[in-house]
């Protein structure tokens, strides 16, 4: 009646169900058994097997300045679902890492919101990718738009939210395999006249 079935359970099994707790009451599952001591760890390390998703919520600037660096263990970690979120008050935005972006097989959701500068000067590579949400985010250029969108083969929901049109005057969504696509602007904010051109044949 007193044996540990738990700590019985495979290790994979074991960072999973402790991926969906928060990090504070994962360290504490350390006292439960000799098992249990070092699991917290894999995951706080970053050396578990696999990252189902990653929500990164950062309002400091050292916490920004180390964002890439989380974003590069989690993509060697093939992780499915990513979400970003950098709202601060001084409105400077952060560079979201590239040079991650030229080739990635495992990334399924990818959320982005506030002050991330996406610079794409070639086209990304992210052939999982289902859901795509851009939240008040602002594109280097009209280029970047396109080298993203165009790298997403199978992307099929795509959400945009934006303030203004300042970064990119025509944005173009071309994805023949889109089925679903959201657009809200703010309109308490002056769009600068821009537009949108939209070749989506797949369009539910």
């Amino acid at each position: 009646m007193n044996k540990d079935m738990i700590s019985e359970l495979p290790e994979a099994l074991l960072l999973h169900i402790l991926s969906y707790v928060p990090t504070e009451d994962v360290i504490a599952t350390s006292v439960l058994s000799k098992r249990w001591r070092s699991l917290w760890k894999l995951l706080l390390l970053h050396k578990a097997p696999f990252l189902e998703s990653l929500h990164l919520n950062i309002e400091n600037t050292k916490g920004r300045l180390d964002s890439g660096i989380l974003i590069g263990i989690a993509f060697s970690r093939h992780v499915r679902k990513l979400e970003l979120d950098l709202y601060h008050d001084d409105q400077e935005t952060v560079r979201f890492p590239s040079v991650l972006c030229s080739y990635n097989n495992t990334l399924e959701v990818l959320n982005l919101m506030h002050h991330v500068l996406l610079d794409f000067p070639s086209r990304v590579c992210f052939n999982a990718l289902r859901e795509l949400h851009l939240f008040h985010v602002e594109f280097k250029d009209e280029a970047s738009v396109c080298n993203l969108l165009y790298g997403c083969p199978r992307l099929q929901d795509l959400v945009v939210t934006r303030y203004s049109s300042i970064d990119v005057e025509t944005y173009t969504i071309a994805v023949p395999s889109l089925q679903r696509l959201t657009i809200e602007e703010d309109s308490s904010q002056d769009m600068y006249g821009g537009g949108y051109v939209i070749n989506a044949p797949s369009l539910k």
